[in-house]
């Protein structure tokens, strides 16, 4: 799923007319992969690195062209104690 987002008074918000100038894509199905190699240039190698868990987070600056790779945690509740060593 690819979302778009606009940013407006220092902030980012969903743009919810199409095509926003910020792309945000979340498990994308093939038909979202395409699209997104044909939109912004991309080679196999920096679609299936951006699709890849154990790749790091990075950016890269190469040929004028903008690319990261951004790892968010995800959040976890401990129900029990926990002893550290």
């Amino acid at each position: 799923m690819i979302k778009h987002y606009e940013i407006a008074g220092n902030r980012l918000s969903q743009h919810m007319e199409g095509s926003g100038p910020v792309w945000v894509a979340v498990a994308p199905d093939d038909r979202d992969r395409t699209l997104l190699q044909k939109q912004f240039d991309l080679d196999d190698y920096d679609l299936i690195s951006t699709l890849d868990p154990d790749e790091i987070p990075r950016l890269d600056y190469t040929d004028g062209r903008l690319f990261l790779i951004l790892k968010l945690p995800h959040c976890a509740t401990v129900s029990e104690a926990i002893e550290l060593d």
